[in-house]
């Protein structure tokens, strides 16, 4: 049986998996039909004894459907899954009010042993896991296809997962509940959207403009194009307020939504040279990118593509500065679009490796999505650790899987989670309600939702 697994240093270590607890399931009391759970095991506090990460072991099922809920008095824990080798298949770090995190809706891709990790908050107590399983066969719903009607379209979630193009026209998405209650990765060519607490479908979405929540709207319009910009100037992610004013100047601009197109129009267009230039000669760039012109040239290859320029492209650049040719402020422009536009082999390997850093920026930035996170990420520290996660992304990085590292970095430098900033939901085993076609709307019929 090949499973898909996550990068191997999450693997377990032989003497993890020796070590591990054994979960044996028993009937689910009380209450079992409050949640439609068949059966459960648990472990408390005293078997943690002063460890913080817990590996537990039990035997599934092939084709059933389990959930771990893990919970501490500080903040929710972080709870992984792992094949009988040992290696990472599973990362969830969802949350409830209670302080609890969940692992929803794992179905067993195969029959036998299966380990669990939880890695609880140094210094917390009141630590418990509980493992559950649905012994009904489940069922994997496949997203229905929607498509727009070409016009300005306003879609309305459903609890099933749907395949959702907007097609032409400025259309909108809108789901129920608040924005941090749903995960959004971006994955380049499409953004999926699925909600924390796993009772609803995940919704794969391309071609809408906006994204609308019950506290707000995430305009998507420029936000890839924004985040390049971090990118290039700033080796980092963007915060969600600076995403959101860029992405306003740009609009206002009626700027090209591309880096290379977006770059030729530096030398005529004045409210673009001063965008760029405030990108370009601020002291955050000036500080990423010091030193006489090839050094600049280097360490702009180095951000964006991993690697330094050959000596025909470190001449050129270093020429097309030195000879007034282009501007320092829009050198970093100017390559990020050059190598988006580069036709030969490395020029492909670029292009993926740039798509790949802007998506795990945007990612990040999406996922800041609480007041205690966002205050967090500002001053050196909260930079450089998103400058280190974006420094491991390559052509070949899986976005998907890559998402745990992304959690990662924002737990290194965020304080933790209060009650008020988790959702508020517990797993349920019951299916997923059918998926509803969605069909493009009359704009004003559903206006007043995006005022």
């Amino acid at each position: 049986m090949t499973t898909t697994t996550i990068t191997a240093e999450f693997h377990l270590l032989p003497e993890d998996m020796a070590a591990a607890t054994r979960l044996n399931l028993q009937a689910y009391l009380p209450a079992p039909m409050e949640f439609g759970w068949d059966l459960s095991a648990s472990v408390g506090d005293p078997a943690f004894g002063p460890n913080y990460k817990k590996v537990m072991s039990w035997t599934g099922v092939a084709g059933k459907q389990y959930a771990i809920r893990a919970t501490d008095d500080q903040q929710a824990p972080m709870i992984w899954v792992y094949n009988e080798r040992g290696e990472a298949i599973v990362q969830e770090y969802d949350y409830s009010a209670d302080g609890s995190a969940y692992l929803h809706d794992f179905i067993a891709p195969y029959s036998g042993t299966f380990y669990a990790s939880v890695l609880m908050y140094p210094g917390s107590s009141g630590r418990s896991v509980r493992l559950y399983a649905d012994l009904d066969t489940a069922t994997v719903s496949t997203p229905s296809p929607i498509a727009g009607s070409g016009a300005n379209d306003k879609l309305l979630s459903t609890m099933g997962g749907e395949k959702i193009d907007g097609g032409a026209g400025d259309d909108a998405l809108i789901y129920s509940c608040d924005r941090a209650a749903y995960s959004m990765i971006n994955m380049g060519n499409r953004l999926t959207i699925s909600a924390k607490d796993g009772l609803e479908g995940s919704d794969e979405v391309r071609n809408v403009e906006q994204v609308a929540f019950a506290d707000g709207v995430v305009d998507l319009r420029y936000s890839m194009l924004a985040e390049s910009l971090y990118l290039g100037y700033f080796g980092r992610a963007a915060d969600p307020a600076g995403l959101r004013a860029f992405q306003s100047q740009l609009a206002a601009l009626k700027a090209p939504d591309n880096a290379s197109e977006l770059s030729g129009k530096y030398g005529s267009d004045a409210g673009i040279r001063n965008l760029i230039d405030s990108f370009g000669t601020s002291a955050e760039s000036t500080a990423l990118y010091p030193g006489d012109t090839q050094v600049f040239v280097k360490a702009i290859f180095n951000n964006l593509l991993n690697r330094a320029p050959n000596q025909a492209g470190l001449d050129f650049w270093t020429s097309a500065i030195d000879s007034g040719q282009l501007t320092r402020a829009n050198a970093s422009l100017a390559i990020l679009g050059g190598a988006q536009s580069n036709t030969s082999a490395q020029g492909l390997t670029d292009k993926q490796t740039i798509a790949n850093k802007v998506s795990v920026a945007w990612n990040f930035t999406a996922e800041l999505d609480v007041p205690t996170e966002i205050g967090a990420y500002k001053g050196s520290d909260a930079a450089a650790a998103a400058r280190t996660l974006l420094s491991m992304v390559s052509a070949t990085t899986a976005i998907d899987t890559y998402q745990v590292h992304v959690n990662y970095a924002i737990l290194s430098f965020s304080p933790p989670r209060t009650p008020a900033d988790h959702a508020q939901d517990m797993p349920s085993a019951s299916a997923h309600d059918t998926p509803i076609d969605l069909l493009g709307m009359d704009t004003a019929v559903v206006s007043a939702l995006l005022a």
